[in-house]
């Protein structure tokens, strides 16, 4: 940084400043003063830094917000709708405007989301709680039972947010029956089998 420095009669000196205004600090006017002295003569120019903020968006679980309900690992039947709790807030110091909300997830599945776009979202600072927003997670009529992974995003004009959720898929009741159906059929048969040769 520059304390001194000396200025020919009659010449100019250009001064560039930089301002950096402290993490975390709220939207709005803030005046800053420069000065600059020479011997005994002194001179001010007063100026105004605007600061516009920025959006910090965070996405959470029921149980990582609440410490109760779902967390990011949960269970869905095959061809079932399964609703999930979405918390999202913003931790920047301006608000996150125009959301849209986004799933990448295995084929054949389905993701809802309610709402699916939001105006803007305010600094938790402001606000004191997050926004919630319900999450319809269908898994596909047929998939096979085991464990995927569903991507939501949320994004606006300036920021975004992801986070995964691991869904255990079991098999639906549908599937249960045609599996019951199979065994009765092959137990069917294999005592047809025994009956016949037991007559002979």
């Amino acid at each position: 940084h520059i304390t001194s420095f000396k200025i020919n009669a009659n010449g100019t000196e250009r001064i560039q400043f930089t301002v950096t205004p402290p993490y975390g600090v709220k939207e709005g006017k803030y005046p800053i003063t420069f000065a600059a002295k020479a011997g005994d003569e002194t001179e001010t120019l007063e100026l105004t830094a605007v600061v516009t903020g920025t959006p910090e968006l965070q996405l959470g679980s029921e149980a990582e917000v609440t410490g109760t309900g779902d967390t990011r690992n949960i269970h869905a039947t095959a061809g079932k709708e399964r609703h999930f709790t979405l918390y999202l807030w913003n931790k920047g110091t301006a608000p996150a405007r125009d959301l849209s909300f986004y799933a990448s997830k295995p084929k054949g599945w389905e993701v809802k989301f309610n709402p699916d776009h939001m105006d803007q979202v305010a600094p938790l600072a402001e606000t004191g709680k997050p926004e919630t927003v319900d999450v319809i997670i269908t898994p596909a009529q047929r998939a096979i039972p085991g464990d995927y992974q569903v991507t939501i995003t949320v994004a606006g004009a300036e920021s975004h947010e992801s986070m995964d959720l691991r869904v255990s898929v079991g098999a639906s009741m549908g599937w249960g029956w045609v599996g019951v159906g199979v065994v009765v059929i092959v137990v069917a048969g294999l005592t047809a089998i025994f009956v016949r040769l037991g007559r002979r």
